[in-house]
């Protein structure tokens, strides 16, 4: 079994990956918060850029990672492990930037109705995006499950947390005095929002399933 403790270099470029993908959510944090007080101004538009390029050079030091994983003596299984946690968590940002794109897309700013809601879920997806990278650090490590088994439960109780606020929100739109197609954009925003959550259990649950394989 690979651990990336074993490897300096390659545990350096994970964590500014993880950096990077932090970044990136709290950009979008700051985007969605701005967006809500202030509508689509010049300032949204630096915002979103800001989130892209945050996504973009995520991108760029996960293609870095995923080619320095292949050059290593691995077994075929270990290397699907690692590579599958590594291409969930990256779908991480890349929601963040499609969160922005919309918005730019379809001009859309969301509703004051779940202004509340939203900025909440954002903190939680935020949040949880931070215990998975914590999980996967300890992980490829090859550190003790208890630490990942409670941040397992952590992302748990947040991903339903999230689906709580995601249906507060949708219910909230639908019972507002919005236009249907006003309320189908706003409701696939909030999904897209929700989405994030998602993909942290996603992570979290591939990351618990390879901790527990490479205790064996």
């Amino acid at each position: 079994m690979f651990a990336f403790g074993k490897n300096k270099e390659l545990l350096k470029k994970l964590e500014t990956y993880f950096g990077v993908v932090r970044e990136t959510l709290k950009t979008l944090e700051e985007a969605i918060s701005y967006c809500l007080d202030n509508g689509l101004d010049q300032h949204f538009h630096t915002l979103a850029v800001r989130t892209h390029q945050h996504e973009s050079q995520a991108d760029d030091i996960r293609r870095s990672i995923e080619q320095d994983l292949y050059k290593k003596s691995l077994l075929p299984e270990s290397r699907q492990d690692l590579f599958g946690i590594i291409e969930v968590i990256d779908r991480i940002p890349n929601c963040g930037e499609s969160i922005v794109n919309m918005i730019i897309s379809q001009r859309m700013v969301p509703d004051k109705c779940i202004k509340k809601e939203l900025l909440e879920l954002i903190k939680v997806s935020t949040e949880t995006s931070e215990y998975v990278l914590e999980a996967a650090i300890y992980c490829f490590n090859k550190a003790s499950n208890d630490k990942v088994s409670e941040l397992n439960r952590k992302v748990d109780d947040n991903e339903t947390l999230g689906d709580h606020l995601e249906f507060k929100m949708v219910e909230k739109i639908f019972d507002s005095k919005l236009g249907t197609g006003q309320k189908i954009l706003q409701r696939d925003l909030i999904v897209l929002c929700g989405d994030i959550c998602d993909l942290c259990e996603h992570a979290m649950d591939l990351i618990t399933i390879t901790s527990i394989k490479r205790q064996i």
